[in-house]
């Protein structure tokens, strides 16, 4: 099969094997150059193209690739819309304008369709920079359909919270003595991960020498799960009375660190 822009249907972004692949066959089905001998050119996400076969030139193989997908980052997102003329005469479509910066790219912006026919329009966005959360836009299509100029689309961007979450189940560990001779008390708080990314805990200190251990004070924590952390606190020296401390949880959660529990 000869590769070009014609032939090339889809570009597999595939982290263990991006290769050159048609749309109607496995991603790691590798092209021929001229129906003789297999490309096998890797694609890494920095654009450059590895591992060529003597011979090819790997310059042109990348400017066939820009030809028909464009530059996709790795915090990019492709999505295709449709346009369809449902009238009798043909439209014209004389531009598609982007209302935010996060919208990248749109392509092709200028076309003209006869009637019942479609064209479809890549339109690439970014998360890159934006804080996790729902982004609002809208493509702007400009036609010589007189009734809908222009024709307003909206975007909406969803950017997931990829970030560890800590959480601790227990708001206060309360410990609590009578006449008991038992001077040390055990108690045990969960920590969890309420995150999507794996949640690193690196320390856990103790505001009072009443607190005789914590343990373990560091561990890591896959998303959804838990861990137990043991605490034992003494009555040993303090007078009748409530004593308040705290634990400081460091971790690498972005907008808790660390967690105060006492």
């Amino acid at each position: 099969m000869l590769l070009t822009p014609s032939s090339l249907k889809s570009y597999a972004r595939d982290n263990s094997a991006l290769f050159l692949a048609d749309a109607s066959v496995s991603a790691s089905t590798p092209y021929n150059i001229n129906g003789t001998l297999p490309v096998n050119y890797v694609i890494k996400p920095d654009g450059k193209v590895y591992n060529g076969t003597t011979g090819f030139d790997e310059a042109q193989i990348k400017s066939w690739i820009d030809s028909c997908i464009g530059s996709v980052a790795v915090d990019d997102t492709v999505q295709t819309m449709t346009i369809t003329n449902n009238g009798d005469t043909d439209l014209i479509v004389t531009n598609i304008t982007k209302s935010n910066s996060w919208i990248v790219s749109v392509s092709p912006t200028s076309f003209t369709l006869a009637p019942d026919s479609s064209q479809n329009v890549t339109v690439t966005v970014t998360r890159n920079g934006l804080s996790y959360g729902t982004y609002y836009g809208s493509l702007d299509i400009s036609s010589n359909d007189t009734a809908h100029t222009p024709y307003i689309e909206p975007v909406k961007l969803v950017v997931q919270k990829t970030a560890p979450d800590i959480s601790v189940t227990e708001d206060i560990l309360k410990f609590t003595w009578g006449e008991s001779e038992d001077y040390d008390t055990v108690k045990t708080m969960t920590v969890r991960n309420d995150g999507n990314v794996n949640l690193n805990v690196t320390n856990i200190t103790k505001s009072d020498s009443w607190i005789v251990s914590v343990n373990p004070t560091s561990f890591t924590i896959t998303p959804g799960d838990s861990q137990s952390v043991t605490v034992v606190v003494t009555r040993d020296g303090l007078a009748c009375g409530t004593h308040y401390g705290s634990l400081n949880i460091v971790s690498d959660d972005p907008d808790e660190n660390p967690t105060l529990n006492r």
